[in-house]
């Protein structure tokens, strides 16, 4: 990975029970932790959100009801979440307006007091992705096609979509082009 780290940095994936910030929760959480060294560990925590999963948000991650109905709830993962990205960025796709706020929430809810205004620096690769396009694609309509056969992606995946996020290696395949590194 081409990236210049002066402190660990997490990048990570919400899957959730649907859009709303104030009330959907969290069914599963990816983060790929990277450290100053650049050696990675990354974890994968499912759960149960205790409420219903949306069909729209089902049909976006394929995690049904059935599949968490068993699992722990974020409150039992919560410290150890915590502890994983304690002293670390954060990284995302659109993470400022969605991944950070719902993860703020259950953590909350999980009573967790974490601010990551003051203990970490934030990076939405959703608001590079939008610098990047500006900068390089403007005027061009075409520019969806242009970023989804670049090198940003391979063929079938969806870089540009609506009210989703990209998983963790998206998000990191698109930090040298962009950002730094």
């Amino acid at each position: 990975m081409k990236i210049n780290l002066d402190r660990p940095i997490c990048f990570f994936d919400l899957e959730t029970t649907g859009a709303k910030v104030g009330k959907d929760r969290i069914v599963e959480i990816a983060i790929l932790k990277v450290d100053v060294d650049k050696s990675e560990s990354q974890k994968v925590w499912r759960i149960n959100p205790e409420m219903e999963i949306s069909f729209q948000a089902t049909n976006v991650h394929g995690i049904t009801n059935e599949m968490v109905k068993d699992e722990p709830n974020f409150k039992h993962y919560a410290k150890e979440i915590y502890e994983f990205i304690k002293g670390c960025d954060l990284a995302g796709f659109n993470s400022i307006k969605f991944d950070v706020p719902i993860l703020v929430e259950e953590l909350i809810r999980a009573e967790i007091e974490f601010d990551f205004t003051k203990n970490c620096k934030i990076e939405d690769i959703k608001n590079k992705l939008n610098e990047y396009i500006d900068k390089n694609f403007a005027g061009n309509k075409n520019y969806k096609e242009i970023i989804k056969s670049s090198a940003f992606c391979s063929e079938n995946d969806q870089l540009i979509r609506e009210n989703q996020v990209l998983d963790k290696n998206q998000t990191i395949g698109i930090i040298p082009p962009i950002g730094g590194g």
